[in-house]
């Protein structure tokens, strides 16, 4: 998907139009948020002015590296668990297990 991202990054920064159609045209399209899609369709039209950047693809872009970043922390933090119940350790969760919740009571005052 980044890979997809940054070839359209390019090809937009370097105006190159047939490229850039191709990369539209490319089912990973459906990524790109709505605006990020209006913004490269603006490029291709020529209605970019000479020394605009892509910056809602470029946006796009940041955003999905930053949702995959984030999923593979949360795939390692899971892995980390599975290996301290396996192990019978208490897990990174296991000190929360234990304790005990009171619910604590708030006079309202009328």
């Amino acid at each position: 998907m980044l890979a997809y991202l940054d070839a359209l990054i390019t090809a937009l920064c370097a105006r190159d139009m047939a490229e850039t159609k191709r990369l539209l045209d490319h089912p990973l399209v459906r990524i790109l948020a709505p605006e990020a899609r209006a913004e490269a369709e603006l490029f291709l039209a020529g209605l970019a002015e000479g020394r605009a950047a892509p910056l809602r693809v470029m946006q796009s872009r940041h955003q999905t590296a930053q949702v995959l970043r984030d999923g593979s922390e949360a795939e390692e933090l899971l892995e980390e668990y599975a290996a301290g119940l396996r192990s019978g350790a208490s897990g990174l969760l296991g000190s929360q297990a234990t304790t005990r919740l009171v619910q604590m009571e708030i006079s309202l005052s009328a």
